[in-house]
């Protein structure tokens, strides 16, 4: 009976002994915003085309209001959406970039115009979060993780306020 009991606790300790515990990256699945889109082309005094026939983008179609303000929307060969692009002065306010599916590439976020400060995170084309992290006037700064396509931490590197790398821990 003992030997019975025994067998039982190990089987039933077994799936958690053999549990991953290493850290994961969520899924964020962000597709392009069509309102976005829709309000772009909807309202504009004169726009062009501009046509780069380049690997990342095919097109960028410009979209100009009053002598200030320009949208861009660049496309693939396939017309797909694989950017937007906001500016104001020449300075951009707002920038997404796509995977041809439409997922999200990153999220960063601009304290001014032409200013990128504050979180970012940027991901791999099934929505699985590739790096997370904090910038400040262009610079990294403090912890960025960093995730591996399966979603496993593969590291963590560390900047000082100036933006220099000060260490980098790789998981195992």
């Amino acid at each position: 009976m003992k030997n019975i009991f025994q067998l039982f606790t190990l089987i039933l300790l077994l799936p958690v002994q053999s549990c991953n515990d290493k850290e994961r990256s969520e899924i964020e699945i962000i597709k392009y915003d069509k309102n976005i889109v829709k309000e772009i082309v909807s309202s504009y005094d004169s726009t062009y085309i501009e046509n780069k026939h380049r690997e990342d983008f095919w097109t960028i179609e410009h979209y100009l209001i009053d002598s200030s303000k320009e949208n861009l929307i660049f496309r693939d060969s396939l017309k797909n959406v694989v950017g937007i692009v906001k500016r104001e002065n020449g300075k951009n306010y707002y920038t997404a970039e796509y995977f041809p599916n439409g997922q999200l590439m990153g999220k960063i976020a601009y304290s001014f115009p032409g200013i990128i400060d504050g979180p970012a995170t940027y991901y791999y084309e099934d929505g699985r979060i590739r790096s997370k992290g904090e910038w400040k006037e262009f610079k990294r700064i403090g912890e960025w993780k960093n995730f591996g396509s399966e979603g496993y931490l593969k590291s963590i590197e560390y900047y000082s306020d100036k933006g220099e790398l000060i260490k980098e821990k790789k998981m195992e």
